[in-house]
């Protein structure tokens, strides 16, 4: 799949030692120069295979959060630990931070229901402080902002023969002041398996991980009771299918792996341009993983955990950080 990554032939027995003439660069591969230096190291292993279908990542003091069905685990990138939280209540749920508590928001409960529920870490237990979302739902994204928790797509059940899992365009605001949930602009299309960050030019940025799918919104019209936001597409990632991972590292937004058209997984990451509207590669992991969970720790270390290493395999454990120095 991967454009720019040449071999020097070498040359036939007996022929003479002339170097030969480098092989043509692809324009679009050689817009940036990714470093294939080394400098990714492995950590200590997650606590069991985790990938994107079922956990989401967030950054909360000094640690990373990773969840994965019922389990929410911190990892302390410097100390390279891994530590398991109190089981939650929900699987597939999103999590946040809200009120300087880690919270979970919707998923699907133990009978098997998809649930509204918001449930807030406080001494060791989860329990519900802040009132239900409206909709309930399975595998969404949650955002928090200094004014509101903003929460889009995820999954319901269908009442057909199949019970398929259906994506959703809704989206709704959770204001942090009064506690009072309402509609926002809906998404264009029902997305199963979102992906929510800030960006550096005042929009929020969805990624549909499953049809690479890339929409920006202002934020600012998003928060305003009357409506009137609007979701544009974006230029999606180069190369890339579906089951990307997005991290922040300061003012920047990362793409990291995936999955391209031949199925294969994918080692580049991306960085994105709110100017061009496009994505740059900036530099490669060391194992190629599609559906990952990634974060850059408060040291600026990218942390990227999980995901899956081949066509057909099983999830992985595997932890790989680097010091984002790439930018």
């Amino acid at each position: 799949m991967n454009e720019g990554r040449s071999v020097q032939p070498h040359p036939p027995p007996g022929s003479q030692s002339v170097p030969a003439p480098p092989p043509a660069q692809s324009p679009s591969a050689n817009a940036t120069k990714p470093d294939h230096k080394p400098d990714w190291k492995v950590g200590a292993s997650a606590l069991e295979q985790i990938t994107g279908y079922t956990g989401q990542a967030i950054v909360h003091g000094n640690a990373l959060y990773f969840s994965q069905n019922y389990a929410l685990y911190s990892y302390h990138e410097d100390r390279d630990k891994w530590e398991e939280l109190p089981r939650c209540e929900n699987k597939e749920f999103a999590v946040t931070v809200v009120d300087n508590r880690l919270t979970t928001i919707g998923g699907v409960d133990r009978r098997d229901l998809h649930s509204d529920a918001v449930f807030s870490l406080r001494y060791r237990q989860w329990e519900r402080i802040l009132p239900a979302m409206p909709t309930a739902r399975a595998h969404p994204a949650a955002l928090t902002t200094p004014t509101h928790l903003l929460v889009a797509g995820g999954t319901y059940v269908a009442e057909n023969p199949g019970r398929s899992h259906v994506g959703y365009d809704v989206v709704e605001l959770m204001n942090l002041d009064t506690k009072h949930w309402s509609a926002a602009t809906k998404l264009p299309e029902a997305i199963r398996y979102p992906q929510l960050m800030h960006a550096n030019d005042g929009n929020v940025m969805l990624y549909d991980t499953e049809k690479n799918s890339v929409y920006g919104c202002s934020l600012e019209m998003l928060l305003q009771p009357a409506g009137g936001a609007v979701w544009a597409k974006k230029e999606p990632i180069r190369f890339i299918k579906e089951g990307a991972s997005l991290a922040k590292a300061g003012d920047s937004l990362l793409a990291i792996g995936g999955r391209d058209e031949a199925g294969d997984p994918c080692r580049e990451i991306y960085c994105y341009d709110a100017l061009e509207d496009g994505w740059s590669r900036v530099t490669d992991m060391r194992t190629p993983r599609y559906w990952v969970l990634s974060a850059v720790a408060p040291s600026n270390v990218l942390v990227v955990v999980g995901g899956f290493k081949g066509q057909g395999e099983q999830a992985c454990e595997l932890t790989e950080t680097r010091v984002v120095d790439f930018l």
